[in-house]
């Protein structure tokens, strides 16, 4: 990542993606310490940055010239492995992740506990965060037949969110520029493109989407929101820019299932994509209550009517966009939240926002294999009970025969 050639903050949504893949691959960041970059024109300083970046992933920083030598010294293979790796990893257990044996062939300390799974199904550590396995330990792994070797969930998703907290301080700062925020946003809506097309969904829908969302973040650079003092910090946290584009994408499914097509109604649709979620504690993102305690689950019930008083007072915001990030939670068979508003009163787009914020959630789990692979398999009777029977009808109608 050279932060001349590429903002900053965009390569940290790169080394998100990486490192939520890749749990153990080295990872280095390559910069020219004589050029500006980052926010605030200023390159990484391994000096400041070396604790952040090593949080986040990241296991160093390298400056130009580079020579063979150096990416010999920090990361080339300690042995040969000319192995045939397995077909296919072992299941991930509810807590650990399956990483490939031969990762640890390096000269690189891993950034996590190490762990090993035995065959009693009990996982014992092997190697401690800083630590690099020796060749002639994982030699003897692999004479009795280890290819993997495990690492914990929480390690990485602790990674994770110290990525986001890194970019969040980046996009924050005065050297960011909105269209370096919108190119982050983008990115971490590939997640989304990704489980569409395991989904189903054909090439020319996934471009008007991304063209969709690409419109709305020129339309909120034009209205400056990302600058706005009460939005500035929400939309610059890599986790809610990478849950609104998400939903965004999906909102431009709806829109042509439902045929809205009315330019403002469009624009209605997308800012509250994008926003509908901007008072949503980081911590309840997986909108999941049967996993939050009682403490957090009503601060999730009070999100849609925080985030409209929030937005009440940004000027240039309409109304109809306030209303649908009120509603986006309520449901006709009185079932939502907060309000309970009842049939009369969710009006459609709200409908079409809430509806895409659920099936985003799907899709995402869908490409992990929680669910069905097509997204009609994903329109059940309990995820459509709670809309109107209209906007139900025309998604499943869209989704079984557009894009069966």
């Amino acid at each position: 990542l050279n932060p001349r050639m590429e903002p900053a903050e965009r390569g940290l949504g790169w080394v998100r993606k990486i490192r939520s893949k890749f749990p153990l691959t080295p990872l280095f960041l390559i910069q020219d310490p004589d050029e500006g970059g980052g926010a605030g024109g200023m390159p990484w300083s391994p000096e400041h940055d070396a604790a952040d970046l090593k949080r986040a992933g990241v296991h160093g920083v390298l400056n130009k010239p580079l020579r063979a030598s150096d990416l010999i010294t920090h990361a080339a293979p300690l042995s040969e492995d000319g192995s045939v790796l397995p077909s296919a990893p072992p299941p991930e257990d509810a807590d650990f992740i399956p990483v490939v044996a031969s990762v640890l062939l390096t000269r690189a300390q891993s950034l996590y506990d190490v762990h090993l799974k035995l065959a009693s199904g009990h996982f014992v550590k092997v190697l401690s965060s800083g630590e690099s396995l020796l060749p002639e330990q994982l030699s003897r792994y692999r004479e009795k037949g280890v290819r993997w070797f495990h690492v914990r969930k929480s390690d990485i998703e602790r990674s994770l969110r110290a990525c986001d907290a890194l970019a969040g301080h980046m996009l924050s700062q005065p050297g960011a520029a909105p269209a370096e925020v919108a190119e982050a946003t983008l990115l971490h809506g590939e997640d989304v493109i990704n489980a569409m097309r395991l989904c189903g969904v054909g090439e020319v829908q996934i471009m008007q989407a991304k063209a969709y969302v690409s419109n709305v973040e020129r339309l909120m650079q034009r209205m400056l929101l990302n600058h706005h003092p009460a939005l500035k910090d929400v939309l610059a946290q890599a986790a809610m820019a990478e849950h609104g584009a998400g939903t965004a994408l999906v909102s431009s499914l709806l829109c042509e299932a439902m045929e809205v097509d009315s330019a403002a109604a469009v624009e209605v649709v997308g800012l509250a994509s994008v926003l509908h979620d901007v008072a949503l504690p980081l911590e309840c993102m997986a909108e999941d209550e049967s996993k939050m305690p009682e403490t957090l689950r009503a601060k999730y019930r009070e999100h849609p009517l925080a985030g409209a008083q929030l937005l009440e007072g940004v000027q240039g915001i309409e109304s109809s966009v306030i209303h649908v990030v009120r509603s986006h939670h309520e449901r006709r068979n009185l079932k939502g939240f907060p309000v309970h508003f009842g049939v009369a009163r969710v009006n459609p787009l709200a409908e079409l926002v809430g509806l895409a914020d659920e099936l985003q959630h799907l899709l995402l789990g869908a490409a992990k294999g929680e669910n069905g692979r097509r997204l009609a398999d994903l329109l059940t009777h309990d995820l459509l009970e709670g809309f109107s029977k209209g906007v139900a009808d025309a998604v499943k109608a869209y989704f079984l025969h557009t894009l069966r």
